[in-house]
Formats: C-alpha cells, sequence, structure tokens
C-alpha cells in the first residue's frame, strides 16, 4: 500500500504533467493557428492586382489597399465581386 507522502507524490507528478501537457496543446494551436492565418494572408495577397499594397498595424490590424485593376480584369461585367 502507498504511504500518503508517496499518494501526494503522485498526484503532485500528475498534475505537473496535466499542466505541461495543457501548455502545450494551448501554444501548439496557437502556432497552428498563426501558419494558417499567414498562408491566407499570403493568398490574398497574391490574388490583389499589381499596386495593392498590404499594411499591418498594431494589435493584428490588416489593412489593404487595392490597386488599379488591369484592363479586362473582374469587375468590368465579368463575374468578379463587388
Amino acid at each position: 500500500m502507498l504511504s500518503e507522502w508517496e499518494i501526494a507524490a503522485v498526484v503532485a507528478v500528475a498534475g505537473y504533467v496535466m499542466r505541461l501537457l495543457h501548455t502545450w496543446v494551448r501554444v501548439r494551436g496557437r502556432v497552428q493557428r498563426e501558419r494558417l492565418r499567414g498562408t491566407v494572408r499570403r493568398d490574398v495577397v497574391r490574388a490583389l492586382p499589381a499596386g495593392s499594397r498590404v499594411v499591418e498595424g498594431p494589435e493584428g490590424t490588416v489593412t489593404i489597399e487595392v490597386g488599379p485593376r488591369p484592363p479586362g480584369g473582374a469587375g468590368e461585367g465579368g463575374s468578379g465581386c463587388g
């Protein structure tokens, strides 16, 4: 049978391991979210017409200034958005 201090030690180690796993999962989720956000942002930037600007501000704000549309591009009677 385990003594009281052995039980306390097992509980303390189990708590430490659970805290470590919680931190790992939380940080891993943040990293994956930022990676996905960067991928989406890259795809959006690549789809912008020439002359467009993307400005990243404080607190994660993003301002997109769309440049002139190329002749014959989407939006001129085509199936473009807007």
